[in-house]
């Protein structure tokens, strides 16, 4: 099995791009600075014990999954808008939509004694629709919270495996594992198999899966009811129009025939309240 590939963030994108059409995924290594990623873990902090663990293979059943990570974490707000990132994701969906769009976020806590995820591709929401191989209609990113091991369950990938037609399945040993430290980000494309892996430390590992899908297409969180307006109003414009308070070209997604960022009666604002709300209830909590 072929083993994931690495850059440093002083890759240019074409070398992104290149590894991405050969390989399907690739590692950018500490490309979020600690700080960042320090943040994060303190504004979950107040969600992880009151997230109930999930109840099927695919979900886990010794697995926390944190939502509406953009109003809840200016951290995550960092990660989502990261302009290496953002530079693949053009060069990816570009070719299919005139903007693309937040699909989904999860910080995603994997505990002790968790079994491996099944493999599977994120595209498989839209299967019928885009058959394999083709152009992609999503790709998701996993930020390392803290460091990805082989033993605590490092997301599995099958290299190469977006090149394979909807009649091939991957043998659920035929995967390389994503370890890398925090900080660090996999970006994956939509057609490759993965899922996450088997934690078999004694501690939590903690990824932020952030999905970028075509303008054209419906997210699969719900941001608009993740972050309401009175939310996105909070939040600085590149955010907002991401989560897609935008019109797709030429005018896809209008409300009273204008651009739905209109409705955000102050565009642009900081998220500062947003931000204080929030770190006052990491406090409070910090407290106990």
């Amino acid at each position: 099995m072929k083993e994931l590939r690495r850059l440093t963030p002083e890759a240019g994108i074409d070398e992104v791009m290149a590894i991405l059409g050969e390989d399907g995924a690739v590692i950018i290594e500490r490309l979020a600075p600690a700080a960042t990623m320090d943040s994060i873990e303190r504004e979950l902090a107040p969600d992880w014990d009151g997230i109930p663990v999930g109840g099927s293979e695919f979900l886990g059943v010794r697995t926390r999954r944190a939502t509406s990570l953009i109003a809840k974490s200016r951290g995550c707000r960092e990660l989502a808008t990261n302009p290496f990132v953002l530079g693949a994701i053009q060069r990816v969906l570009g070719p299919m939509c005139k903007t693309y769009h937040l699909h989904a976020t999860n910080g995603v806590r994997v505990y002790p004694g968790e079994t491996g995820q099944f493999l599977h591709r994120d595209d498989e929401l839209f299967r019928g629709y885009f058959p394999h191989p083709g152009p992609e209609v999503l790709t998701n990113v996993i930020w390392a919270l803290g460091d990805f091991t082989a033993e605590n369950g490092a997301t599995r990938v099958v290299v190469g495996s977006h090149d394979w037609d909807d009649t091939r399945q991957p043998d659920e040993d035929d995967f390389v594992q994503a370890a890398m430290p925090s900080g660090s980000v996999l970006i994956y494309l939509g057609s490759v198999f993965h899922g996450a892996g088997e934690n078999r430390s004694p501690d939590p590992r903690t990824g932020i899966i952030l999905g970028y899908s075509l303008g054209w297409l419906r997210q699969e969180e719900n941001q608009y009811l993740a972050c309401p307006p009175a939310v996105a109003r909070t939040l600085p414009e590149d955010v907002q129009r991401l989560i897609g308070y935008a019109i797709h070209p030429p005018f896809l997604g209008w409300v009273d025939m204008k651009d739905p960022h209109s409705t955000l009666e102050a565009p642009g604002e900081s998220a500062m309240l947003a931000d204080a709300a929030r770190e006052a209830e990491i406090a409070a909590v910090g407290e106990d």
